[in-house]
This record gives structure tokens, sequence and C-alpha cells, in this order.
């Protein structure tokens, strides 16, 4: 067990709390859309997607431990303790993003084995254009093959080493990556419902993309299950194809079987949908048309109160219209 106590919040970003970290010193605050970043002892990160819908919020993290900021080659890091925080920010100058990918991630993993950060625990992947095409590939399809090239020149066997992720496509903006990583692993979770990510047929690209439908990490009092992007796919197969309501009902019940999952490793999950229960979600919308319609299912179908982020962006297949992504704070049981 870390000593290091690692906390989220959403913070509205009028809110002046957001510039009082919650346990001792602010790690990170991630803000979208156009909110500028707050200078803060730690990173600030601006992820380039607008808001679509709801309160405009910003992610807070803190750290119960002093924090060790610095640069290193096109890194910006910020670590405590047993965790460190990433960022990698690539200029958008029509660089092919197999290239892109693997350089980035290349750079990434090997600092953090250098640094014994070693057990990546969360990713987030955002890019400017991710289904237009480049040498007949969709630029998703092209990342992950140079993401998988980087982890396979590392790792003997990296399967079982892939974290939480998420990929999503910005409408412009620089190629922007960070990583949550620790020390100490975390537990990689995948939702019965669905095909392992790293196990799709070929018809989804060359290679499969590299992440787990779920990562649980005790970070000191604070036992935290990210949630990868989640949307309406059954097996591997994409589901409800033009439907934006049923896609997000798929969405619902792929996560409600995730949860289930976890109450099986013995992690306390409210009872309630998860679509309503966790502490964070982002929802991220392709077509800002269905910004309304997606919130007033979420807010008065699911009846969810708890801070939630609607975002412009696009989600990695052209079919799919919604993908949604989060995080719980969960105890053990007894």
């Amino acid at each position: 067990m870390t000593s290091t106590t690692l906390h989220i919040d959403y913070v509205a970003t009028s809110d002046p709390k957001r510039h009082t970290p919650a346990k001792g010193h602010r790690l990170a605050v991630i803000s979208y859309g156009g909110a500028e970043p707050d200078i803060c002892d730690g990173l600030s990160i601006r992820v380039p997607l607008a808001i679509a819908a709801g309160t405009d919020y910003a992610e807070v993290w803190s750290s119960s431990t002093p924090i060790e900021r610095y640069r290193i080659g096109r890194l910006d890091i910020a670590a405590t303790g047993d965790a460190a925080l990433v960022s990698l920010i690539v200029p958008n100058t029509g660089t092919d993003l197999e290239q892109a990918g693997h350089d980035a991630y290349a750079e990434l993993l090997d600092y953090l084995q250098r640094q014994n950060y070693s057990h990546l625990i969360r990713t987030w992947n955002y890019f400017p254009a991710i289904n237009a095409r480049h040498l007949g590939e969709e630029r998703y399809q092209r990342f992950c093959v140079g993401r998988y090239r980087a982890f396979s020149e590392r790792f003997h066997d990296f399967l079982p080493l892939l974290p939480a992720a998420t990929a999503i496509g910005s409408h412009d903006g620089d190629i922007t990556l960070f990583v949550l990583a620790s020390k100490t692993p975390g537990m990689h979770i995948e939702n019965p419902r669905q095909v392992s990510a790293y196990a799709y047929p070929r018809q989804y690209g060359r290679v499969s993309p590299s992440f787990a439908r779920a990562t649980v990490k005790s970070w000191g009092e604070e036992l935290h299950l990210y949630v990868s992007g989640t949307a309406s796919i059954v097996g591997h197969e994409s589901r409800h194809i033009g439907d934006v309501q049923a896609q997000l009902s798929e969405i619902g019940t792929n996560l409600d079987a995730l949860a289930n999952t976890c109450r099986a490793h013995s992690l306390r999950i409210p009872t309630t949908p998860a679509l309503r229960g966790m502490d964070f979600i982002k929802v991220y919308i392709r077509d800002p048309a269905h910004a309304d319609e997606i919130r007033g299912v979420i807010e008065n179908h699911y009846q969810r109160s708890a801070p939630t982020l609607y975002l412009i962006g696009d989600v990695c297949r052209e079919e799919l219209l919604v993908e949604v992504e989060g995080m719980w704070r969960v105890s053990t049981r007894d």
C-alpha cells in the first residue's frame, strides 16, 4: 500500500475551490474547451475538446505528499510517491499517426521504466481527425499500430500490462497524450459482454487496440476504479447504427456488466445503474446536435446528478455516436 493518497475532483471552472487541493498538493489540473489551464505546482493540461452541454468542469488531481515537477525531452512530469502523471504534446503538422504514436509511447515507456513507474494505470489519447484515412487506413488504426509497436519492442508479453484507456478525436489542436503510472501494479479488468480490445479480429486494423476495459488501483486512503471509454459494442461489433439513444442504452448495459465483474473481484460497487452511480463521467458526443438529447437521458432516465462532463469528440469508429468513460471511488468488501 502506497503512502500517497491520490484524489480527483471535478470542480466547475468558475469555482475558486479549483485552486485548493483536497489532499495538500495539486498534482494536475486538466481543463477542456477554451478554458485556460491553471498554473499550479503540478501539471496544467488542456484537452482540445469543446464543452457540449452542462457545466464546464476542470479535473483537479491532488496528492497527500509533495510533488516533483520537471521536464525531460517532450515529457512534462508531475511525480509524487507512487504516482506519476506524464503528458506529451505532439504538434499536429500532418505527421503520420503510426510513427507519431510509436515515438510518443516509446518515449513515455522508456521514461517510466527508467524511473521505476513501470505500471501503467490509465492513459488518454486525443488527436484530430481520428476517422480520416491515411495510406488506406483510418488514422486511429495507424495510431494503434504505432502504439502496439512501442509496447512489443519493450515487453515480450505486454497484453496483461495494458491499462484502461481512452482515444478520442478532436476537431482541432495538437496530439495530446497523458498517462497515469505507478511503481506498484493495479488490476486490469475485462467486460464479459465485450471481446477484449486487444483480441479484436483483423477487420478493425492490422493490430488490435491496446487497452483493458478497466483498471483498479489503490492510492493510500483511496481505491480508484478507472473505466475505459465505453461505446455501443457487444462482442466486437458496433450496435444500433444511427440510433443515439439505443447506443447510450447499450453503453449503460455494458457498464452494468463491468460493475458486476468488479463485484466478483470483491470490489464494493453501488447497486444503482453504473451510469448513475459513478463518481465522475465524461460523455464524448460526435454530433453537437445530440448533446441535449444525451444529457436529458443521463439526467432524467438515469437520474444522474454527480459531476458529468459533456464533450464534443469523435469516437474511434465512425458509426459510434457516443462514448462514456468514468471513475468510481470504491472499497473492498470486508
